[in-house]
């Protein structure tokens, strides 16, 4: 699994079958048991700083310098949602997906938590 940049970010999907990595701008998902890469996504002007699996393992959330979070499709490596705080100043450090998928979890340099209701994002 090489890659052009550092890898700033890797994780295993929840059933251990997929590995999801950052290096750069660009978010690559790979098949564990083989290492080939079954999806890449550019991440675009704001590169991701982390990645976290759905807990059903078909989308993953990013999050960046810029506070924002967004959700991605696994399957179609579509981007789903950029959920966006107007009031957040700086970077988001992470982000969790609750048991039902139906939250995402993020805090950040702005000394807050937000909850993201992804039941509000476009579904496909």
């Amino acid at each position: 699994m090489g890659h052009p940049e550092p890898v700033t970010s890797a994780l295993f999907s929840p059933d251990e079958s997929r590995v999801v990595t950052i290096s750069g701008s660009i978010i690559s998902i790979y098949d564990a048991a083989t290492g080939t890469k079954a999806q890449e996504i550019d991440g675009g002007t704001n590169v991701p700083g982390g990645v976290a699996f759905s807990n059903d393992g078909t989308r993953i959330a990013t999050w960046g310098d810029d506070g924002s979070v967004s959700l991605w499709d696994i399957a179609s490596g579509l981007l789903i949602v950029t959920f966006d705080p107007a009031t957040l100043a700086g970077a988001s450090n992470g982000a969790v997906w609750s048991e039902n998928n139906s939250v995402v979890m993020s805090w950040g340099a702005d000394a807050q938590v937000h909850l993201w209701n992804v039941n509000l994002a476009p579904s496909f």
